[in-house]
């Protein structure tokens, strides 16, 4: 007879009578004290729901001798003992908590953390998960034995907390006029509040002599909890205007100056663009540059109907059209001039569009389309038909594509040495 253990997983075991006597003589019979058996008490083999002692019985029939044993059933159903540690509170500097399961008898034993209106960030299944949500969070373990246990912990959240600040500003009307922060209100919160203004501590109300631009005043309130408002004093009668500090352009080509201003259209007196050569107009807001063939720095002056002065410049830069070929190269493989290819000023022209070279009968020993100029490898290495040609006179022909649109043809002869 072989014995077993019952557990929370297994609620019945089989006994076997294993190596028992066997035959038509022979009679069995399972009886005990304090377990339980599901089956017939004269079979071989029973299943038993119960702990406790056990015993089998072989009786020979013919010569009415019989032997016994006895077997001990277990039973291991003992829960997992565990508890939750207190835990904090969420709060405004509070987002996340740790918390904390602590099992006294763990061995080999599953965690799981569940919550139905919380939120688990993290370690769902270990003893310190992460939660960032007030809620019942439910925590179920499991020994190896399959016997479990549920807790559960309540986590709460501070919910006044301030949530608006609102501020009394006294604008400057004038340059030279003071600017005041006279008073303010705080929405939700637990007082009693401390203040700061851009980053130091204030005290007292009205705040005087505030510079002009962004300002950030914060309000703290019992709990740490923050509240912050921005605001801006403004610079009294100030225009400000801005343009690109330079900008290229293709020669001949057209450009619109974009300036853009603090103040809407009416309430500009007047706007001067200096110098006007090339310029569509000299006293509008968006010139337009006409046919410009050299840098030039241009100053526009705008003055508001409060008599407020603001310039601003921009440096055009005129990107001139070039390209050259050379008068003579040598292919000989030195890594000096091995290819004849045309030079182009960088970013005035698209690409090539054509390349031909002709011998000096008149005969087609090189073409290429569309390619890039400054790149040697993209040119002629001086062969044709696999070969090197005899040094000689050459004839190019090439067009190229400018940032324009516009096109330009370009022939001529060059010498090739060996």
């Amino acid at each position: 007879v072989f014995p077993d253990s019952l557990t929370c997983l297994v609620n019945s075991i089989t006994l076997r009578s294993n190596g028992s006597s066997t035959g038509q003589n022979y009679q069995y019979l399972w009886s005990t004290l304090n377990g339980n058996i599901l089956d017939p008490l004269t079979l071989n083999n029973i299943k038993v729901n119960k702990k406790g002692t056990y015993t089998f019985e072989v009786k020979d029939t013919i010569n009415k001798c019989s032997a016994s044993q006895t077997i001990e059933v277990f039973e291991d159903v003992n829960i997992p003992n565990i508890n939750i540690s207190l835990p904090t509170v969420l709060t405004c500097k509070i987002r996340s908590i740790i918390l904390q399961l602590n099992i006294l008898n763990n061995i080999n034993s599953k965690i799981q953390w569940t919550s139905t209106n919380g939120n688990i960030v993290s370690g769902g299944t270990s003893l310190s998960p992460v939660v960032n949500k007030e809620g019942l969070y439910y925590v179920k373990v499991i020994n190896a034995n399959g016997c479990s246990t549920v807790d559960s912990v309540l986590i709460a959240e501070i919910k006044n907390v301030p949530t608006s600040l609102e501020v009394d500003l006294n604008q400057p009307m004038c340059e030279g006029d003071d600017a005041i922060l006279q008073n303010l209100n705080i929405t939700g919160g637990v007082g009693p509040f401390t203040y700061e203004l851009d980053g130091s501590s204030v005290k007292n109300f009205p705040i005087n002599n505030l510079s002009v631009g962004i300002h950030q005043l914060k309000a703290i309130d019992k709990n740490g909890c923050e509240v912050i408002s921005n605001f801006t004093i403004d610079k009294p009668s100030q225009i400000q205007i801005s343009l690109p500090p330079d900008a290229q352009i293709d020669e001949g080509a057209s450009y619109v100056l974009n300036l853009k201003t603090s103040i809407p259209q009416d309430s500009i007196e007047s706007i001067k663009w200096e110098p006007s050569i090339n310029l569509s107009c000299d006293d509008c807001l968006n010139p337009t540059i006409l046919n410009l063939k050299e840098d030039t720095v241009y100053t526009v002056t705008v003055i508001n109907k409060n008599g407020c002065i603001a310039t601003a410049t921009i440096r055009i830069k005129i990107i001139k059209r070039g390209i050259w070929t050379p008068n003579v190269f040598s292919p000989n493989s030195d890594g000096i001039n091995d290819y004849f290819y045309p030079y182009a000023v960088s970013n005035s022209y698209k690409n090539i569009k054509l390349l031909k070279i002709y011998d000096r009968w008149g005969a087609l020993i090189f073409s290429k389309e569309n390619f890039q100029a400054n790149l040697e490898r993209e040119g002629w290495d001086g062969n044709f038909n696999s070969q090197p040609v005899n040094p000689g006179v050459f004839i190019y022909y090439l067009i190229i594509e400018w940032n324009s649109g516009e096109t330009s043809q370009l022939q001529g002869e060059f010498t090739l040495i060996r």
